[in-house]
C-alpha cells in the first residue's frame, strides 16, 4: 500500500522525503490500524487497489489499470462509483483524448454498480429492505418530508402541490 502511495506522489512532489512521509501518514492513521485488528473486511483493500489504479492511470499502463480497477470494484457495492470518478477525472486531465479509455470505465462501472445494487442485493436480502433504503431519509425518496432540527415546527423539504 505504501508502495503506491509513494509511487503516486514521486512524480508530483519534488522532494523524495515528502512521498515517504505521505506513506507514513497512511500506514499510521488509527482507522486503518482498527481496520487490521479486528476482523478481515473486503474494504481495507479498497485504498490499495484503487490507489494501483489510478497510479496506473497515470502512467498509462492500460492492462494495470484495467486490472486494479476491476479489483476495486469487486471489494464493495459501492466501490464502482469511485471508478465512475476515475474515468471522469481521466476524461477532464486529458480534456477528452482518452475517451476510449474513460467512457468504457464509466460504462462497465455504472454496470456493476446497477447489477451490484440494483440486482444481486435485492436478490439476496432476506429482510426484504435494501440497507441503502434504510439509510436514506424519507424526504429524498420522496416518501415523506423531513423536519429541520432547527426549526421543529416547519418542514425543511417543501411539499409538493
Amino acid at each position: 500500500m505504501s508502495i503506491s502511495y509513494q509511487r503516486d506522489m514521486q512524480g508530483y512532489l519534488t522532494r523524495d522525503a515528502l512521498p515517504v512521509t505521505f506513506a507514513l501518514v497512511y500506514l499510521l492513521f488509527p482507522a486503518l490500524q482498527s481496520a487490521q485488528v479486528f476482523d478481515f473486511h473486503a474494504v481495507a483493500l479498497t485504498p490499495t487497489f484503487f490507489l494501483f489504479a489510478f497510479y496506473y492511470m497515470l502512467t498509462e499502463r492500460w492492462g494495470a489499470f484495467a486490472l486494479f480497477a476491476l479489483l476495486t470494484m469487486s471489494c464493495k457495492e459501492d466501490a464502482p462509483l469511485l471508478v465512475v470518478m476515475l474515468g471522469l477525472y481521466l476524461l477532464a486531465v486529458s480534456r477528452g483524448r482518452r475517451w476510449r479509455i474513460a467512457l468504457p470505465t464509466i460504462a462497465v462501472a455504472v454496470a456493476w454498480f446497477i447489477v451490484a445494487v440494483g440486482v444481486i442485493m435485492p436478490h439476496f436480502d432476506t429482510g426484504g429492505v435494501s440497507p441503502f433504503a434504510n439509510r436514506t431519509p424519507g424526504w429524498a425518496m420522496g416518501r415523506s418530508r423531513w423536519r429541520s432540527p432547527c426549526s421543529p415546527g416547519r418542514d425543511w423539504w417543501p411539499s409538493t402541490p
